[in-house]
C-alpha cells in the first residue's frame, strides 16, 4: 500500500534490508538441509527487497510474491523437481507457503506463476491469504503478446549470468510480474531507462555490470533522474548519490536496495502529493536521515 505524504506529517522511511529479521533468526527453530536453505535464502532476499520497494510503513510478518518457478530453478542452478522438493520441506517447517496461481487466458484457466508467502519474523507460520490467491497478479495474454514471459528470460539469458543477476531479475519480477523481461541488460545503449521507476528497477543490476560499463550506466541513470524530476542542474548530485549507494554495497551495506526503495517511494509520492514541487530536495532530505 502507498503511504500518503503531507507537509505536516512526514511519511516513515521505507524499511531497508536491515529492518527485517535476519534469516538465521527466522530459521532458529528448525534445521534445514542445504537445498531448502538455498531456496529460502533466495526467496527471503527477494521478499525483503519487495518490502522496501512496496514502501510498507512497517515490516510485515510475511510478504507474498509472484515468481516464475523456472527462473528460480535457473537462479539456483537446479532442476524444477529440486525446487518442488525443497519447497515442500519449507512448507513443513512453516517458513513458506506456496501455491500455483491460476488465471484465465484465451478462455482457458492456466497457471501464470507461483505465489510464495515468505515469513519475515521469527515464529510466524507463513500462509497465503485468500485475497492473494484471488488477486490478478498479471495479464497473461498481454504479457505473452508483449513477450513478457519467463520463457523469454530463459531463452535470451547469458549462459554466464551471475547469481546476483538472476536475483535482480526475480526482485524486479516480484515488484511487477513480467517487468523483469523489460529490464535493460546493459548490452544495448538504446535500452535506456525513461522513468524514476525504471531507475529503481535497474539499480540492483549495477552490481552485475562489467566494471568498465559502470560509469556510463551511472551517468545514464543520473540523467534519467534529473530529467524525470525536472532537476537538470543536479545531474552531478544524482551521479554522486548512485556512486555512494554503490560504495555502501561494496562495504556490505544495502546501498543499492535502500536507494531503489527510496526512488520507488518518491515516485509514489509524486502521484499521491500533487503539491510536491521539488521531489529531488525531498529525496536529498531522506537520504540525509538514512
Amino acid at each position: 500500500p502507498l503511504v500518503r505524504v503531507t507537509q505536516s506529517t512526514p511519511a516513515p522511511v521505507a524499511p531497508s534490508r536491515l529492518s527485517c529479521a535476519p534469516l538465521d533468526t527466522i530459521t532458529a527453530r528448525c534445521t534445514l538441509k542445504a537445498g531448502p536453505r538455498r531456496l529460502l535464502e533466495l526467496l527471503h532476499q527477494v521478499a525483503v527487497f519487495t518490502v522496501a520497494a512496496r514502501a510498507y510503513p512497517v515490516v510485515p510478518s510475511q510478504v507474498t510474491v509472484h515468481l516464475p518457478q523456472e527462473v528460480i530453478a535457473a537462479a539456483l542452478g537446479c532442476a524444477l523437481k529440486s525446487v518442488y522438493n525443497w519447497t515442500q520441506a519449507l512448507l513443513t517447517a512453516g517458513l513458506l507457503d506456496a501455491r500455483a496461481h491460476f488465471t484465465s487466458s484465451q478462455g482457458v484457466t492456466r497457471v501464470d506463476g507461483m505465489l510464495y508467502a515468505v515469513a519475515l519474523k521469527p515464529r510466524h507460520v507463513a500462509h497465503l491469504p485468500h485475497d492473494d490467491l484471488k488477486h490478478e497478479w498479471r495479464d497473461l495474454d498481454g504479457d505473452r503478446a508483449a513477450g513478457r514471459t519467463a520463457w523469454k528470460i530463459l531463452t535470451g539469458s547469458d549462459p554466464d549470468r551471475s547469481p546476483e543477476s538472476w536475483k535482480a531479475i526475480l526482485q524486479a519480477w516480484a515488484v511487477v510480474p513480467g517487468s523483469a523481461t523489460n529490464i535493460p541488460l546493459f548490452s544495448d545503449s538504446v535500452n535506456s531507462p525513461a522513468t524514476v521507476q525504471d531507475v529503481a528497477y535497474m539499480l540492483p543490476m549495477l552490481a552485475t555490470a562489467h566494471p568498465s560499463k559502470r560509469p556510463a550506466l551511472v551517468g545514464l541513470m543520473a540523467s534519467t533522474l534529473a530529467h524525470a524530476l525536472n532537476d537538470a542542474h543536479s545531474r552531478r548530485w544524482y551521479c554522486r548519490t548512485i556512486w555512494n549507494a554503490w560504495t555502501d554495497e561494496l562495504e556490505g551495506r544495502a546501498g543499492l536496495q535502500v536507494l531503489a526503495s527510496m526512488l520507488a517511494r518518491l515516485d509514489a509520492d509524486r502521484t499521491e502529493w500533487p503539491d510536491l514541487r521539488r521531489p529531488g530536495a525531498l529525496l536529498a532530505s531522506r537520504l540525509q536521515v538514512a
